[in-house]
């Protein structure tokens, strides 16, 4: 089938330039026309050499001076006309022309009663054709036909375009030659040739409206369906992806996986203590040839969960134990024993004992039940970074009996956006009806993040989308269309004056990436998806063909709804003043081109926005430039934002007060609790102390560093800022102090992803080779894949790292195996090898 699409692609586009390469002789033969007629004109008027070098002259001219000072009639007319009327055009004007001269040699007729002479005034009508059509087919039709190519994507073709030109010029040239020696009468040189320009020109019109339709074939041909992934997940992560298949996975050609992925599955099962796993194991040591180089693992693996077996089995009150204890093994292995003890009661203790190493575990035997109690904890965990995600495994296992409880809680809580992350990723893993109406109803809530989360969730799931739910897109489409647009014209009068400037409009050009992104994605839901990806591949590109081609597939592709087809071309034309004036009517009350006297006016229009209308990073960006501003009510600014609940915005006016207005810093300091106050009183001066050095502290990272720090973050560069803000919880701050360190990974908090946030580290798997990493780095550090139990670090000063489970990259990058693996293997063989003595012999 594929096949098939693919010979059926090549055959449109084979057809594309059979008729192009038609278009383009037509045109060459409309020209000798226009010579003809241009030349018998002319020597009425001059001499014959004067006549043609004057021709050649002028088209020169036009040549020369269209691409830089004569493109002014192509922006203006363009986004007003369809794709019919622009690209005929040319042969319009061919045609009008010839109705021109025909109605000048009726009147000559007329008055002269025999034979026809033209006066000056004819003369000069019958040498203005071939200039202005000249210039109207370089300014139109050639864009136009350049524009297909591009589409269609014939490299070849385009570079016979770029000289087309040439060709033209000489062809008429070459006419002018001949000219003298055809028959020197009026038939000949000018009735002929008009019929056949009325001819030719007819003749393009039928030919453009061939090549549209077979462009529109073209399209149809190339397009994708798209799949599922295949349900086969890698065998390193199952745990994290998919728990409940680890056994399953375990019982089945366990010696024809590759050695990585077998200890991967061992020392998983040892990390949550999976006793129900021993028997298997017992069954793999009994088949396992002692020669194989999994065998002493296996052996290890398993001595140790039949020892933890043993203690568990002279354990008489588990819910004693787990209250008095801090055997952590034990407990998991507690917990794992639920599976077939199906103890409801002790899951639900579990489920809210203290600890978050209890927490995980526990989330995952509790997807085994469907108890209303369990369904309810699990669906508030589902809030807490920490276990949010082991939470939607759970009840993702539980299945279609949660989502009604899951519409409860999210009218209570939809204010948290981490909770609505989870819950609408949850709803598209169950996929049950009742589900996805919550979340297309979501689509028309009055925040617009939540509206932008549930159409993620959409696209990205490839939710089933009808024509039924068009209307629930429609806010938010005019939202981002808005967005775009409004951002656009900010863009243009905001200068790069400092830093903070260029983060600001870094900000703003994150958000315009985000609208623009979910803008493709809905109008790949109802258009056809390689067409939409072609019309905004030439977005904000200022070349006239590339923008011809986007108005194309526009007016071609939506032929189902006016008000859409006029809101992209809006996009690709944002000054023209017919299309505002069409969007304007829409939205009366929104200054849909901000003018501002000052970049201080255009700050105070951005922090004057509705919360929901910009991300808090943007707002927090327009704070920053607040101290470069003199206005009296600065300070009350700030103050409002002080009290603000986002942490970032609270933080980011308080570190502004500090900074620039320290007299009002202690007064809105009292405005606060007195633990917020304290919190935010030692994060303020433990990082902007000018007294003191910059300490660092795994509490005291500012949230807008933290965010900056991700922000720039090369790996994580697919995530819209607005998802990183929801996501930042999960990356846990972690200090080590200058020196040598050594890092157990039998404790599970420092298993997952090292991101190295401040300072430079040496790093080593065995204690004896170590390599350098620097900020932004990342480090995997992993149970199953080290020599030893322990990883080694060197600090050259003090240094802090952003820790994040394996399990949420996961869940949060897309391509996640292709682009981890990229930086993960990567950036050590960049680095140098080193050797600290200490640790040398420790290892020894």
């Amino acid at each position: 089938m594929n096949a098939n699409k693919h010979t059926d692609n090549n055959l449109y586009k084979s057809k594309v330039q059979k008729y192009s390469t038609i278009l383009y002789i037509l045109n060459l033969l409309c020209f000798g026309c226009l010579t003809s007629i241009f030349l018998y004109g002319a020597y009425s008027l001059f001499n014959p050499d004067t006549s043609y070098l004057l021709g050649i002259l002028v088209l020169v001219l036009i040549s020369a001076l269209t691409n830089k000072f004569l493109q002014k009639p192509y922006w203006y007319i363009r986004p007003k006309v369809s794709q019919v009327i622009f690209s005929n055009l040319f042969n319009s004007i061919t045609l009008v022309f010839s109705i021109l001269c025909l109605i000048l040699f009726y009147f000559n007729y007329q008055s002269e009663g025999s034979g026809i002479e033209f006066g000056i005034f004819g003369s000069l009508i019958l040498i203005i054709g071939l200039p202005l059509c000249y210039y109207v087919w370089m300014i139109f039709s050639q864009t136009n036909e350049k524009s297909i190519v591009n589409i269609i994507g014939s490299e070849g073709f385009m570079n016979f375009k770029n000289y087309e030109i040439y060709f033209v010029l000489i062809f008429i040239a070459l006419f002018g030659l001949i000219y003298d020696f055809l028959p020197q009468n009026v038939e000949t040189l000018l009735y002929l040739p008009i019929v056949l320009l009325i001819i030719f020109s007819l003749l393009i019109f039928a030919l453009n409206n061939i090549i549209h339709q077979t462009i529109i074939n073209f399209f149809k041909s190339s397009k994708t369906i798209k799949e599922k992934g295949n349900v086969n997940t890698n065998i390193i992560g199952l745990y994290e992806k998919q728990p409940y298949q680890l056994i399953a996975v375990l019982d089945h050609n366990f010696f024809q996986k590759t050695f990585d992925e077998q200890k991967y599955l061992l020392f998983t099962l040892k990390r949550i203590s999976a006793i129900d796993a021993t028997d298997y194991l017992q069954k793999l040591l009994n088949d396992c040839d002692k020669e194989n180089p999994i065998y002493k693992t296996l052996t290890e693996i398993h001595k140790y969960l039949a020892n933890v077996g043993q203690k568990l089995n002279e354990i008489t009150n588990p819910y004693e134990f787990i209250e008095q204890s801090n055997d952590i093994v034990l407990i998991k292995a507690l917990i794992r024993n639920q599976i077939s003890n199906n103890d409801k009661n002790l899951t639900i203790k579990l489920l809210n004992d203290n600890r978050i190493s209890i927490k995980k575990p526990a989330c995952i035997i509790a997807g085994y039940y469907d108890d209303i109690n369990i369904i309810s904890t699990l669906i508030e965990h589902l809030e807490n970074p920490d276990l949010s995600h082991w939470a939607q495994i759970a009840l993702g296992n539980i299945g279609e009996k949660s989502i009604k409880y899951i519409e409860i809680e999210f009218t209570k809580r939809k204010q948290n956006l981490l909770f609505v992350e989870s819950c609408f990723s949850l709803i598209c893993h169950i996929a049950s009806e009742d589900g996805y109406k919550l979340l297309f109803k979501s689509l028309n809530e009055p925040d617009s993040n939540l509206r932008k989360i549930a159409a993620k969730k959409i696209i990205i799931h490839n939710v089933l989308v009808t024509d039924d739910h068009r209307k629930y897109f429609k806010k938010l489409f005019d939202d981002l269309i808005l967005t775009l647009l409004s951002n656009g014209y900010l863009m243009e009068q905001l200068d790069r004056k400092n830093e903070n400037f260029t983060t600001l409009k870094n900000a703003i050009e994150n958000e315009n990436r985000e609208s623009l992104y979910l803008i493709i994605n809905i109008i790949k839901l109802y258009y056809n998806s390689l067409v939409a990806e072609q019309i905004f591949k030439n977005y904000r590109k200022k070349t006239m063909n590339l923008h011809a081609a986007s108005n194309l597939l526009i007016d071609l592709a939506i032929t189902d709804n006016l008000s859409v087809k006029n809101k992209l071309k809006l996009l690709f034309s944002p000054q023209e003043r017919l299309l505002l004036e069409s969007l304007q009517e829409d939205f009366p009350v929104i200054n849909l081109r901000p003018k501002f006297n000052n970049e201080e006016d255009l700050i105070w229009f951005i922090l004057k926005k509705e919360y929901d209308q910009i991300n808090s990073w943007t707002r927090t960006c327009a704070l920053n430039i607040l101290q470069y501003t003199y206005k009296d009510d600065i300070p009350f600014e700030l103050a409002s934002e002080f009290l603000n609940k986002n942490q970032l915005l609270k933080e980011t006016a308080a570190a502004n007060i500090y900074n620039n207005l320290p007299e009002f810093y202690t007064i809105f300091l009292s405005r606060l609790s007195d633990n917020e106050s304290t919190q935010i009183d030692y994060l303020i001066r433990s990082n902007l102390d000018v007294a003191n050095p910059k300490q660092v502290n795994q509490d005291n990272l500012l949230l807008a560093d933290k965010i900056q720090f991700l922000i720039t973050t090369p790996y994580l560069n697919d995530l819209s800022v607005s998802e990183i803000i929801n996501f930042h919880a999960y990356f846990k701050p972690k200090v080590l102090k200058a020196g040598d360190h050594q890092i157990s990974l039998q404790e599970e908090f420092n298993l997952g992803f090292w991101l190295l946030e401040t300072g430079n580290i040496s790093f080593s798997k065995n204690g004896v080779d170590f390599f350098d990493y620097k900020k932004r780095d990342i480090i995997k550090v992993s149970d199953h894949d080290n020599p030893s139990e322990n990883v080694y670090i060197h600090c050259e000063g003090d240094v802090r790292f952003l820790i994040v489970e394996e399990l949420i990259l996961m869940n949060i990058i897309e391509d996640y195996d292709e682009i981890m693996q990229k930086y993960i293997d990567i950036l050590p063989d960049k680095s140098s090898k080193k050797m600290i003595t200490q640790l040398n012999k420790d290892a020894a």
